[in-house]
């Protein structure tokens, strides 16, 4: 897989999606970002088993189709990069990714993307229901005032999305 992106873009992507890993993941390789090329498009996904982020990158251009499960520590060089045109390549095992640039190639260990589990994203049995953003972020604003704080029951902690074609629905309390 070999692929040419905007450093910024790769960032904000990768920084968007890692948040979904967890501080102590249930499996180590869930400590690392997939980065997968599929169908001439490339993906960043990070899960910890109960929460999945997947984001599609905008990409300039992209040769085979490959995947690597890639450390946290990206973000980090890639902070070091200005806005500049990135070429990345993984190497025939999909263990490592050499990034090429104007300011010179690195080589970042990975590791191999086939121990990463592959969420049911969509799956037969499921419902996809497309809204915008603003929809989404006004329902939890609106009710995140009623969430508990209390680590005992951290079911109180969350807020409850029922969805239907017509309506949202965004329950919240605290017990009280």
């Amino acid at each position: 897989m070999k692929f040419i992106i905007s450093s910024t873009s790769m960032l904000t992507s990768l920084t968007a999606v890692s948040k979904a890993i967890s501080a102590k993941p249930v499996l180590p390789i869930l400590e690392n970002i997939l980065i997968e090329s599929r169908n001439g498009e490339l993906y960043a996904t990070a899960s910890d088993r109960e929460t999945t982020i997947e984001t599609k990158l905008n990409i300039e251009s992209i040769e085979g189709e490959g995947k690597i499960a890639m450390s946290t520590k990206l973000t980090d060089i890639l902070k070091e990069f200005p806005e500049l045109p990135l070429q990345l390549e993984t190497n025939a095992d999909g263990t490592s990714m050499k990034i090429t640039s104007e300011k010179g190639k690195f080589d970042v260990p990975g590791a191999s993307a086939d121990d990463y589990p592959t969420p049911n994203i969509y799956g037969e049995a499921e419902t996809v229901i497309t809204t915008s953003c603003s929809t989404m972020l006004d329902g939890i604003n609106k009710s995140e005032f009623a969430t508990g704080n209390d680590e005992l029951r951290p079911q109180m902690n969350c807020i409850l999305i029922e969805m239907n074609n017509d309506c949202f629905t965004f329950v919240a309390f605290d017990a009280h």
